[in-house]
């Protein structure tokens, strides 16, 4: 049982790392084609996906992470934020992808701490 949940944990910190890193990769593929002509700015989805399956394993005991990956959407396609069609605003990508690295660093040194404490668990005599 305590192991089955370590493992949950594990699985959920995996999780949220890989949809912020498939975030930060969108962010500068955005902030990269900030200058392409009918360049269309993409997002990132995964964290409702994220929380539903962590609510549903609270409540079933058992947590499912399959249906859990990052969703890549356009964003606005219909809006142009400059005459050659371009949606992408450099300085909003540029703080968003400064937002999001800064909840990736933190997720890891999150992840780093939990690993030190379970390792002063299991070297206890």
């Amino acid at each position: 049982m305590i192991f089955e949940k370590l493992f949950d944990q594990t699985s959920i910190l995996q999780s949220a790392l890989n949809g912020l890193s498939v975030r930060n990769d969108v962010y500068q593929n955005n902030i990269a084609n900030a200058e392409t002509p009918y360049f269309k700015k993409s997002g990132v989805y995964f964290e409702s996906a994220l929380q539903k399956a962590i609510d549903d394993g609270e409540r079933t005991g058992k947590l499912d992470l399959s249906g859990v990956s990052p969703r890549i959407a356009k964003v606005h396609a219909n809006y142009n934020y400059r005459l050659d069609q371009n949606n992408v605003d450099i300085d909003i990508e540029m703080a968003a992808l400064y937002q999001s690295s800064a909840k990736f660093e933190t997720l890891i040194a999150g992840v780093m701490n939990y690993y030190k404490h379970i390792n002063s668990v299991l070297s206890m005599r």
